[in-house]
């Protein structure tokens, strides 16, 4: 089954820097067939980031500028020229772990039924300490802006309404497709919502640019979600 990587950026350069690496280094690329970055016009040197990693992508891969201003647009227009069966959409603030995919991919192929399939800490909570090392999926009323989706769907449906920020989900809400949250939670790390510097300071400027949404830094005992970060940083 096809699979596209759908990667988003809109300036936040220092974002996109240590992101899009990961993204490389910890997708495993033998499960997709194809990465699409679309670049909204950035400013701040984040397309010159991407470009300058993506030739190490293992796939064919495409950088596609516009000047839509909504990720639901750029979902609109990657719909309509795509025939991959599924997709990965990640933002440009999503720090991404070792094995994320594989996660996404093995539930979603043990699930026929889930169509949207979500993960964004903190939400279903880390590992319990008797876990027992299988992933599944708690159904919810939608999911965020991140995950792995079944393409038909949007084909059956499109065009989704580009309601700012919101059309993704009003379009969950109207069609009500079956979507859920990963569980447990595979340690996704939210950039704009990591509490260890440089990070809220960064986000804190991208605000005031108009960049980004204002959110509040997850409070100090979710910091497991970044302990596998803090260690990559530690160690780099």
């Amino acid at each position: 089954m096809s699979l596209d990587v759908l990667y988003l950026t809109r300036n936040r350069r220092e974002f996109t820097e240590l992101t899009f690496e990961l993204l490389v280094q910890n997708t495993n690329w033998d499960l997709v067939d194809r990465l699409v970055v679309y670049d909204d016009h950035s400013i701040d040197g984040a397309r010159e980031e991407v470009s300058s990693r993506i030739d190490r992508v293992p796939v064919p891969s495409e950088i596609r500028d516009h000047d839509f201003g909504s990720p639901v647009l750029v979902m609109n227009d990657y719909i309509s020229t795509t025939e991959a069966y599924r997709f990965a959409k990640v933002d440009n603030d999503l720090a991404l772990p070792p094995g994320w995919l594989d996660v996404f991919v093995g539930v979603m192929d043990e699930n026929e039924e889930i169509i949207l399939l979500g993960s964004e800490s903190p939400f279903m909570g880390p590992p319990p300490e008797d876990w027992d090392g299988r992933y599944t999926y708690t159904p919810w009323r939608h999911i965020g802006g991140n995950g792995l989706m079944r393409t038909q769907f949007f084909k059956d449906t499109y065009p989704m309404d580009a309601d700012g920020y919101h059309g993704f989900t009003g379009h969950q809400w109207k069609y009500r497709p079956c979507r859920g949250w990963v569980t447990p939670d595979i340690m996704l790390c939210l950039l704009d919502r990591c509490p260890i510097e440089p990070w809220p300071s960064l986000s804190k400027s991208y605000v005031q640019r108009g960049w980004q949404r204002p959110w509040k830094t997850i409070a100090p005992h979710w910091n497991i979600y970044w302990d596998w970060f803090i260690e990559r940083e530690e160690a780099a």
